[in-house]
């Protein structure tokens, strides 16, 4: 049901100028769709025969310019898919691992490494990173720390982790003074962080 706040003229829908333009396998599942930063490229992932597949579309001609596939699934897992302009990392809840693909020479994604996600007794830090950067053998990830009282809030504490090809390699989390006077029981409190549009990492 569309929104009585929201106004919508069909007549700006032209049905007679709908056509195919990219035929989809009606075999696959569809599982997300995304555009790159420059508007040439959609990414088209699909979940096929127990693989979750990506597939790069170039807008202009709608032509496949690369299909593979980036992890194992099943039915139960909902992998996170992060794209960036060079790299992409799968956060795999079900597995608990990270599958990181890099643009390489031919502006085509190349399979980097598969690691597992973090040790068992470190599970309160966000599986959903609000920021990741690589560079070529490292992915640095950070995000705000994960509360389990009450639901998911996002206070200002924040960690810090860097994996490579042998798994993770660095943690740091970092207390942050605003959350200093947090009192379990106040559901709403004051200090939060503004969401994934907080924070930021880069390799300098």
């Amino acid at each position: 049901r569309v929104s009585d706040d929201i106004k919508f003229d069909f007549s700006t829908v032209k049905t007679d100028q709908i056509s195919m333009v990219y035929p989809l396998d009606p075999n696959a599942d569809i599982y997300s769709l995304d555009i790159d930063e420059s508007k040439t490229k959609l990414f088209l992932y699909t979940k096929e025969d127990g693989q979750l597949w990506m597939t790069v579309i170039d807008i202009v001609t709608m032509s496949t310019l690369q299909k593979f596939s980036l992890i194992e699934t099943s039915e139960d897992s909902w992998p996170s898919i992060y794209n960036y302009s060079d790299f992409i990392a799968i956060f795999d809840s079900y597995k608990e691992q990270i599958t990181v693909f890099a643009l390489n020479e031919k502006q085509e994604y190349e399979f980097q490494f598969t690691c597992d996600f973090q040790p068992a007794e470190d599970m309160e830090y966000y599986w959903y990173p609000a920021g990741l950067a690589y560079d070529g053998e490292r992915l640095a990830t950070t995000g705000t720390l994960r509360n389990y009282s009450f639901g998911n809030k996002d206070y200002c504490d924040f960690y810090i982790m860097i994996y490579d090809k042998d798994g993770l390699q660095y943690l740091g989390r970092y207390d942050n003074s605003l959350d200093s006077g947090l009192d379990n029981d106040w559901y709403d409190y004051p200090c939060k962080v503004d969401f994934t549009n907080t924070m930021d990492i880069s390799w300098k």
